[in-house]
């Protein structure tokens, strides 16, 4: 958490959370997709009102860990990949739906292939003179 009483109050709640995906289908050709710890998001929040961090996990864990899938043609919804834009574009959704989130940053970061790669996203958009100091 991050707060401040410079002209107004303002709090900054930051979490990390492991992204884990479900099993991939397994086929009779080729090796088997790595399983195990794919990433993190990380998501920063301003909230509208109180809700319990747990509330916060449990949502993001809603996109991250039941509504990716592996680009193997045989599992449901085989056709979206496992990205890090997809992924963010699906955690952003999610987190402009929820009552309590007034604003979010997240960045979604893959480290599972022996490469990193990120996305980040924010909403809604602010300009940098209005953008909080951490």
């Amino acid at each position: 958490m991050h707060g401040s009483l410079d002209t107004k109050d303002d709090l900054v709640l930051t979490v990390r959370v492991p992204i884990y995906p479900p099993s991939p289908t397994q086929t009779a050709h080729g090796l088997p997709k790595s399983l195990g710890h794919w990433g993190y998001a990380s998501v920063s929040v301003r909230l509208e009102h109180f809700i319990w961090i747990e509330d916060l996990i449990r949502t993001i864990e809603g996109v991250t860990n039941h509504n990716l899938c592996w680009a193997d043609g045989d599992s449901p919804g085989a056709g979206e990949r496992l990205e890090v834009e997809g992924i963010a574009k699906a955690l952003g959704q999610a987190l402009r739906e929820h009552s309590a989130i007034r604003w979010f940053e997240l960045c979604v970061k893959n480290y599972s292939e022996g490469c990193n790669t990120f996305t980040s996203l924010a909403w809604p958009e602010i300009r940098s003179s209005e953008a909080p100091r951490h």
